[in-house]
Parts: C-alpha cells; structure tokens; sequence
C-alpha cells in the first residue's frame, strides 16, 4: 500500500527538531510485507486513518542504526579536492564527483546517489577526521506523522 504522510522527527528527550518535510510535498511511504518485517513507524502508519496525527518513538536500531567507532576514519587532505576548507561540525561528500563540502548533504545523505556523507569531527596536521556515522546514529527519535492519504 501507499501512504503519503507530513512528518516531522525531533530528538528524544531534547525535543530538538532535526527533520521533517515541506507540507507543501509530502511524503510517500509504500509499505510491504507481513507485519512481523515493519519497523514500528511502519506498523503505526499502516493502522491509521486520514488526517490523524500520532507521535511514535523508536530506537536507532529501527531507523538509522547506533553509533558505531570503527566509521570514524583518518584521510589525508591530499585525497580531497584542492582547496577544500575543512569546518569542524560541516557535512562532506566524499565520491565520483569530488569531495567538498555540500549545503544539500543532509537532504541528499538518504537518497544513494553514489556519494558517501560523513562529517568533520576534526584535524590532525595533514589528515582530516571524518565520522561516517549518519548524523542521527545513536539516538532516540520521535516522529510526528499525519495520514493524508492510502491507497
């Protein structure tokens, strides 16, 4: 089935918003498969109605997965594009099309499109700290999800 939803995903317990989309384009879910292979996000979308609003929490594990140490990874400054300017915190792509910083990265960081993300977390000399790690590994989100519609 299709279910096209408005959401929006802020961390637990902070409340800080970290994602959501543009009212204006919803999201379409197609959700399949017996109920046992739904994450919990799925299985409460499955089960409402149109224009009914839940709030469903659920672990890393279930949406992008924990933090993991062995994705933080020491490269060399010379294997990204000359002149690149590294700023502790910024979102990076690193494939076939350069590395550089990217103002679209966290928008693009789901989508597969042949690029890796990764962050900065720091600078030693010649070498760039990077966590590839995605930016919500490790927490607890709550997703605020309306039904606008199934089919």
């Amino acid at each position: 089935m299709k279910f096209t939803i408005n959401f929006k995903v802020f961390g637990v317990p902070d409340g800080e918003l970290l994602d959501g989309n543009d009212p204006d384009n919803p999201l379409v879910l197609e959700i399949e498969g017996d109920e046992q292979e739904l994450t919990e996000l799925e299985r409460t979308v499955s089960t409402m109605n149109p224009g009914e609003t839940r709030e469903i929490e659920v672990d890393a594990d279930e949406t992008v997965g924990e933090w993991d140490e062995s994705r933080i990874e020491r490269i060399p400054v010379s294997q990204f594009a000359e002149g690149t300017e590294f700023e502790e915190g910024m979102l990076y792509a690193f494939g076939d099309e350069g590395h550089g910083a990217d103002e679209d990265a966290d928008e693009e960081a789901d989508e597969g499109e042949g690029e890796v993300f990764f962050r900065v977390i720091g600078r030693e000399g010649d070498v760039v700290v990077c966590d590839f790690n995605h930016p919500l590994a490790g927490r607890r989100l709550k997703f605020v999800v309306t039904l606008l519609s199934a089919e």
